[in-house]
Formats: structure tokens, sequence, C-alpha cells
């Protein structure tokens, strides 16, 4: 599995650099990005808590945390860790975009929340410029969580339109859905 190798020769890079400078946070919450693909969410989550530790202020790593409370069905430090994230950067599109996305799609009707997911995606959807596909699909999830389907199929159809052809597929996927009326249920993964 070449995805496996990947994941397998970014783990060893991060953690060499982690070794040879380990006041970088940004290494750290890189690696923990990686562990959380490899489903190691134990040491994913360390490795995020040593990124907060060093970097505070970087909103975004506490939603990728937030995200791997998710992964784990912690539902109150995910919110706590999404809440804490937008608050320290509330600029960050990345931050609203996240939240949106696991309010919209998570497979634990506790974490599903339509309108705040609205909400936040519109906010990324504004701090972009209205120019991000992945934002405008978080949008569209969101809709489809709230079952206004007349709102998730046209920002689908756009997210579609401005998606890489190697991610087309699973975007046009997700638009047969809302064109069936149903929300989307997103697999359990360990990393944003």
């Amino acid at each position: 599995m070449e995805d496996k190798r990947d994941l397998d020769r970014a783990l060893a890079d991060f953690d060499e650099l982690v070794q040879l400078d380990p006041s970088v946070a940004s290494y750290h919450a890189a690696r923990g990005n990686v562990q959380g693909e490899q489903g190691k969410l134990d040491d994913a989550l360390e490795s995020l808590d040593k990124a907060i530790r060093l970097a505070p202020n970087i909103g975004v790593f506490y939603s990728w945390r937030a995200y791997l409370w998710s992964a784990k069905g912690e539902h109150n430090n995910m919110i706590q860790d999404f809440e804490e994230g937008i608050r320290r950067s509330p600029e960050n599109a990345d931050c609203w975009t996240l939240r949106a996305w696991v309010l919209a799609t998570s497979p634990i009707a506790e974490h599903r929340n339509g309108k705040q997911a609205i909400a936040d995606a519109t906010k990324a959807c504004e701090l972009t410029d209205w120019k991000n596909y992945n934002c405008l699909e978080n949008l569209a999830a969101a809709y489809a969580e709230a079952n206004d389907f007349a709102q998730a199929v046209p920002w689908q159809e756009k997210a579609v339109s401005m998606t890489p052809p190697g991610k087309r597929a699973e975007y046009e996927s997700r638009l047969k859905l809302y064109r069936e009326g149903k929300p989307y249920r997103d697999v359990p993964r360990s990393s944003p």
C-alpha cells in the first residue's frame, strides 16, 4: 500500500525534525496529523498537546486536536478545543470550516448541529472570499445536515466545479447524496 508507506515516511521525517529541534510547534502538529491518519489517536493527541504547549496562540492546532477528539467520540473535549481554536484565531478559515465539517457530518448524532455548522461554514467562506472549494463543500454539508437540500445542492455543485480532478469523484458522490435528499456522514477519520 503506497499510502501507508507514504505516511510511514512522513512520520519518520517528522520524528527526525522533532529530534533535531523539539522547540518547533509545527513539527509536533504535523507529526500529530500523520499519526492521526495512521489511526494512532493517543500519539496524535500527545503530539498536538506538545504543539499547543509550545505555541498556545495558534488556533488551528486546537481545531486539529478537536478533530481527533471527535474521532475518539470525546464530545466535550471536541467542543472545548473548537471553541478555543476559534477564540485564538478568529480570522483563520480552517478553524471555522473544520468545526463546520464535524458539526455537519459526524457519524455521532450528539456532535452534529446543522444551524451552527451553516454559520461556521458561512464564516469560513466569507474569510476565503467564497473561493475555497473545501469551505464551499462544508457549507453544502451543513445545509444538508439542516435538511435544506435546495441550498446544499448548488453549493456542492460549485465546490465540485472548483475541485481538483483527483478529488472530484469524492465531491460528486456527496452531490449525488444531496440530490437524493440525504446528508453525508463522515467515516470516522483520525486526522483533519
